[in-house]
């Protein structure tokens, strides 16, 4: 059964031998003074065993084998979290036992994650659990992941962004950060290829975005009874921001329409404009100029990007 001790947490998985029944374990933070107590007591007993640990840097310690995130074990995860990184959720059954020899399914590391506490219970559909992004701090995480999953792809210079921010955060020049956002996206065939539509895009953008230190990410806010894409919250905790963000994120496919392109744009002009006066947005943006930004895509290519 999951657990924890001290400020190291650990969760169990359970596997079948022919004799005893032996509890392998994984512990978070095992490079740490808490870990390496939790190793030395774990090896005295004979009903179970470190198997894995999870801390900042890949490595080994005393022969177990470290890693520095929850993907790097053995198993497919990737899709799972670029699920949960894109929608904030997933609805799962909740798994309370981990057999060893069943612990790399995907469908078992939603569980996994909320004992980690990276999700958290939000609600329940039929006999299953919604498990959601419990906080900004660790959306972060997530968004970490997928960043990192594009730069692996096709890599950008993350420094030519942040002189990018610099722009959007204090001069309101914001046209040139997102065109190029769109670019890397359009250059990123691999991404491409496995993404398709409006809430893939949003995850693009969002990772990409959440690189900047002046903004709190705000991915589908509610907002004047709908839920708008990004919104770019100032963090004038910390700085001086001049300029705030609400963008709205749309798709068309090659094949559509004129007709349907002109309709969407107008309903999207609609949507912002609502979200825009919505005084739950008037107390966030303080005293900073608020941009609203419409942004088109057909297929993978930027049909059309305006401020309204």
């Amino acid at each position: 059964m999951p657990g924890g001790i001290g400020s190291s947490r650990a969760f169990a998985v359970t596997t079948e031998n022919e004799e005893t029944k032996m509890t392998d374990i994984i512990i978070q933070g095992i490079g740490g003074r808490m870990g390496h107590v939790l190793c030395e007591m774990i090896a005295q007993r004979e009903d179970c065993r470190v198997v894995a640990g999870i801390d900042m840097k890949d490595g080994e310690m005393n022969g177990i084998p470290v890693y520095d995130s929850l993907d790097k074990l053995d198993g497919n995860r990737k899709g799972v979290l670029r699920k949960i990184t894109e929608e904030g959720q997933i609805i799962t059954n909740l798994i309370t036992t981990f057999p060893a020899k069943e612990i790399a399914k995907p469908e078992i590391f939603p569980s996994l994650l909320f004992y980690y506490g990276m999700l958290t219970i939000t609600a329940t559909r039929g006999s299953r659990l919604v498990l959601s992004i419990p906080n900004y701090n660790v959306r972060k995480q997530y968004y970490e992941f997928m960043l990192e999953e594009y730069q692996d792809k096709r890599h950008i210079n993350l420094n030519n962004l942040m002189d990018l921010f610099d722009e959007m955060a204090y001069e309101g020049h914001w046209r040139e950060t997102l065109e190029f956002i769109a670019h890397a996206y359009k250059e990123n065939s691999s991404v491409r290829s496995a993404m398709e539509g409006e809430r893939n895009i949003q995850g693009f953008f969002t990772a990409y975005l959440s690189v900047n230190a002046y903004y709190l990410m705000a991915p589908e806010m509610e907002l004047s009874h709908g839920y708008c894409d990004l919104f770019l919250m100032p963090d004038l905790m910390r700085y001086e921001v001049k300029h705030s963000y609400i963008l709205e994120l749309k798709y068309l496919s090659v094949k559509d329409t004129e007709e349907k392109t002109r309709t969407q744009w107008q309903e999207a002009v609609k949507q912002i404009n609502e979200y825009a006066a919505a005084p739950r947005v008037r107390q966030l943006v303080q005293n900073t100029k608020l941009h609203c930004i419409i942004i088109q895509f057909r297929g993978w290519e930027l049909e059309r990007m305006e401020e309204v």
